[in-house]
């Protein structure tokens, strides 16, 4: 029999996952700095070269510019999320949240109801108090 001569590739430890998330961020903010200082570098020249001071009377006030881009976002994130679940459901064929429960418990494993240190069954009714141990007693 021949052994297998492949490697094992160990997981990243904390610290070097960590690492590569903070200097893929780091990265990613530098370049879009980077391509935002080229873009109105190319715009308008004179203006970065001379350290043109703007004309006050032609800028927008801050509470106004941070209400345009909340207004923008909200627009832009519900939107997003909206045309994803229009397309999902599209995809799966569904039509309502029902038929999308369905068709959801069909495609996916059954997770297995959590036990707790004795092996019971856990209560969530019990556990974050919307039914109290009396209650429950009455029902069995």
């Amino acid at each position: 029999m021949e052994e297998n001569t492949k490697p094992k590739l160990s997981s990243p430890t904390p610290i070097q996952s960590a690492g590569f998330i903070f200097g893929a961020t780091g990265i990613a903010f530098l370049s879009g700095f980077a391509m935002m200082l080229a873009k109105s570098k190319r715009s308008d020249p004179g203006d970065i070269v001379n350290d043109k001071v703007p004309d006050l009377k032609n800028m927008e006030s801050g509470g106004r510019l941070a209400m345009r881009a909340l207004g923008r976002a909200t627009v832009y994130s519900v939107g997003g999320f909206s045309l994803f679940c229009v397309t999902v459901c599209a995809l799966l064929g569904v039509r309502n949240l029902t038929e999308f429960t369905a068709k959801m418990q069909s495609l996916m494993p059954k997770i297995p109801p959590g036990k707790n240190s004795t092996g019971e069954d856990v209560d969530w009714d019990e556990l974050f108090g919307t039914k109290s141990k009396k209650e429950d007693v009455k029902h069995k």
